[in-house]
């Protein structure tokens, strides 16, 4: 029997395996480097307290920081929990098609199914929790499973997982809901009170324990969701969510056939296997369904353990029709060859590490106060690889010598990133759901001077001239009583950059303008830069001077804030932009909020023609 066993799961094993082992140390993407660097590479506590947004998968984001501590930072470090959750499901899911659909051949089409899965293949080698999800929600199934069986063990044991599960991603505890009231239908079935309670109790302590995890994060959960979830208001909104689920766990029409399969299980299911018709039915129209009383649902990647369902169901509507294992063999392979393909493609296709190779050019070209701009969502990934060539070109700006050249990197098959496109981030969010714009930057005015298979680096082929470096600022109270405010000079703040300090008392919003402004002399672009303390909450952009008025515009970040630590505290190097038109007249402008006491410095603006 145990050499039967490993002859079915061998060999979707290793070809599980291979695949999610391909591609680890390709190069990170943007949630991954974000994910790294904003929470993974902060204390722990600071991991179990902070959800400014939905990238700190609390549990996989302290398994990532344990990785990196242990064998140092690497793409294949980062992405080191992911694999191996990714790995440890294909058995699982083996393990758990034998115990509920009785035969090893039903075990071994729903471990194939998860070893080609498109969805899981790309959840494993992605440095995000949600292989981990489906790791944690598969173990709470299969302890579930069995303390209904008579395992008392087993109620310990899915309070345990579902809450890992929960902690690993909020959507966990959507799969908690479904477990639970699954557990309370079979237990009515057999009328089984004991069973009933211990699941109402096992439920409850980790309801409970989840809201004690969350509860110092609470209002940023809440926020996340609203904020990057999608809003439900009427049926066809739920329509469109199970269907975007759908495609995203079969992978589009890919999945097809598949889809078919997890019908035609459904429908056997619901003939044969009654307590597997309720689970997959709950899996898939619970979390939906709650998530249209809250007014929102997650991304489609938020739900995808509902590929363990969609196995089981598959499997078992081809075992229930098909009475031999060639048949069976044959179908699968049908159902399967799809996502085989995608999966081969994937496999053939040599890693891409075009971040590394512009990196690695940029390391070499850049000199004091070569200041680079990179688009949103580009820039943190580039700034993970060049950090260190990045910030030094930057701080020659800062400093006497100033701005050398403008660089702009560019993604040579990306639209919304190409030099007639150039998407940025605004410096002031006065909307948060509007905080992009884009640049159609004159191509005649750039030269080439590198490219890779996906990036390219150009340079603003003009002299940059230094128009404004302002040493006297006028303070603009922003409410009806004026509340003191002093402005101290700082003659050497920061490695020679003067600059001042700012006392707030009462940390009244207020704006600081500099009188002394500039003349655009022809169409073009200014580069703001400048230095800010860490605890600062202050936003620097220029003003259109229109004689009597003056109006702030909104600048576009050239890339993420650059943080440094110098003599005992932490530093933001900031570089705006904003396109200027010939013959207008520009300042500078700051805006301060919510801060008793700040430091600025460096504050220099600098002009491109085009």
């Amino acid at each position: 029997m145990a050499h039967s066993a490993v002859s079915y799961i061998a060999l979707p094993l290793i070809v599980g395996s291979l695949l999610r082992l391909a591609d680890l140390t390709r190069d990170l993407g943007h949630d991954e480097v974000y994910t790294w660097q904003v929470f993974a590479s902060a204390s722990y506590e600071k991991i179990t307290t902070s959800y400014s947004v939905p990238n700190n998968h609390i549990l996989h984001t302290l398994l990532v920081r344990l990785a990196v501590q242990i064998f140092g930072l690497a793409e294949w470090s980062l992405r080191l929990p992911a694999l191996l959750s990714g790995l440890v499901a294909l058995p699982l899911a083996y393990v758990i098609g034998r115990r509920i659909l009785g035969s090893s051949a039903t075990a071994s089409l729903t471990a194939w199914i998860f070893a080609l899965s498109p969805a899981h293949i790309y959840c494993s080698h992605s440095a995000r929790g949600y292989s981990l999800l489906v790791l944690l929600c598969a173990m709470a199934f299969y302890a579930l499973w069995r303390a209904l069986d008579g395992h008392r063990l087993g109620w310990a044991a899915f309070a345990l997982c579902s809450f890992l599960a929960a902690y690993a991603l909020p959507s966990g505890a959507l799969h908690l809901a479904v477990l639970g009231l699954f557990a309370l239908t079979m237990c009515a079935f057999k009328q089984d009170i004991r069973s009933a309670v211990y699941a109402l109790v096992s439920g409850a302590a980790t309801l409970g324990a989840l809201i004690f995890a969350y509860w110092p994060m609470r209002e940023e959960v809440a926020d996340a969701g609203d904020r990057w979830g999608s809003v439900v208001e009427c049926p066809t909104d739920l329509v469109a969510a199970f269907a975007a689920n759908t495609s995203y766990i079969v992978t589009g029409w890919a999945g097809f056939l598949l889809g078919l399969g997890g019908l035609v299980g459904l429908y056997a299911a619901a003939k044969y296997h009654r307590p597997l018709a309720i689970y997959t039915g709950l899996a898939w129209l619970l979390p939906l369904l709650i998530g249209w009383a809250m007014g929102t649902v997650g991304q489609p990647r938020a739900y995808v353990f509902l590929l363990l369902p969609l196995a089981l169901l598959c499997a078992h509507g081809a075992a229930t029709y098909l009475s031999s294992l060639r048949h069976l063999a044959i179908v699968a392979a049908v159902i399967l060859a799809p996502q085989a393909w995608i999966d081969f493609q994937r496999f053939a296709v040599p890693s891409d590490r075009s971040l590394r190779e512009t990196a690695a050019f940029l390391a070499a070209e850049i000199k004091s106060g070569d200041v680079v701009a990179t688009p949103y969502i580009m820039g943190i990934e580039l700034g993970h690889y060049a950090n260190n060539s990045l910030f030094r070109g930057l701080q020659g700006a800062l400093g006497n010598a100033g701005l050398r050249r403008l660089l702009f990197v560019t993604h040579v098959t990306d639209a919304r990133f190409g030099l007639d496109n150039f998407q940025f981030r605004r410096t002031m969010l006065l909307d948060r759901d509007n905080y992009l714009e884009s640049l159609r930057l004159p191509r005649a005015a750039f030269t080439l001077l590198h490219q890779t298979s996906r990036l390219a680096v150009y340079h603003l082929d003009r002299v940059p001239q230094l128009v404004l470096r302002p040493s006297d600022w006028r303070i603009e109270h922003l409410y009806a009583e004026p509340t003191p405010i002093y402005l101290r000079p700082e003659p050497d703040l920061l490695e020679g950059a003067a600059g001042f300090k700012v006392e707030n008392p009462t940390a009244a919003r207020f704006a600081l303008h500099a009188p002394s402004t500039f003349l655009a002399p022809a169409d073009g672009v200014a580069l703001l830069v400048y230095i800010r303390s860490e605890r600062a909450r202050t936003s620097a952009s220029l003003y259109q001077d229109g004689g009597k008025d003056w109006l702030p515009l909104q600048m576009l970040r050239t890339h993420a804030p650059m943080l440094v630590k110098r003599q005992d505290s932490t530093w933001y190097f900031d570089a705006h932009i904003i396109p200027v038109e010939k013959g207008k007249r520009y300042g500078i402008y700051v805006l301060s909020w919510d801060t008793r006491e700040q430091y600025m410095a460096g504050f220099a603006c600098y002009f491109i023609r085009y």
